[in-house]
């Protein structure tokens, strides 16, 4: 099993190594998952991890990456001390650092295996990481994701929240229920006044 000098070694310990996530919102969750998915063992979830390859998504793996992402969210991930918030244990330059899970500088025993989602997962290591890191690849993605007016195909400007947001399939469904409604209300008006 690798340690974390062999990873430190490797030049793969932290984000800043040579990692290049696009600028693009579901990309960045998929890093997310990616370093959720170093530090517990997930063969076979290849696809929730190919940042680079973000494009060839298909709306329904889009929408499983989001319910993945939501699964292995930073509280479950905390609350089995595989991500441990320790300013000691991370370099000033990087948001996020790995150590194996027998480590002795890590401030917990750590479980060799982990439930979630009623399966579970062998633990390989833990992440070092801070607010920011977290902010930024997981909590500001979900805030967009939960609003009703964004999701994470394109990159244009929502007219109505000022967030990112896909207008291509969101506004036309907007659209078409402002449609219907004004076509009911406009229905029981002629019924009830006659007009």
């Amino acid at each position: 099993m690798l340690t974390s000098s062999d990873f430190e070694r490797l030049g793969i310990l932290n984000e800043s190594n040579g990692v290049k996530v696009p600028k693009n919102k579901l990309a960045k969750l998929m890093y997310y998952l990616q370093c959720v998915f170093s530090v517990l063992d997930c063969p076979g979830f290849e696809y929730y991890t190919d940042y680079t390859h973000y494009r060839s998504l298909t709306r329904r793996q889009i929408k499983n990456v989001l319910l993945m992402a939501q699964r292995f969210n930073p509280e479950t991930m905390k609350s089995y001390n595989l991500f441990l918030q320790n300013s000691k244990l991370i370099s000033m330059e990087f948001g996020n650092q790995f150590y194996d899970a027998n480590d002795e500088r890590l401030p917990y025993r750590i479980r060799s295996s982990v439930l979630i989602g009623g399966k579970s997962f062998k633990v390989l290591q833990v992440m070092a990481v801070n607010q920011g890191w977290l902010n930024k690849n997981f909590y500001e993605l979900m805030d967009l994701f939960a609003s009703a007016w964004c999701c994470f195909c394109c990159d244009k400007d929502c007219r109505n929240c000022g967030k990112k947001t896909c207008n291509c399939f969101c506004y036309f469904i907007y659209c078409l229920c402002i449609t219907f409604l004004f076509l009911f209300v406009y229905f029981i008006c002629k019924r009830i006044f006659g007009f």
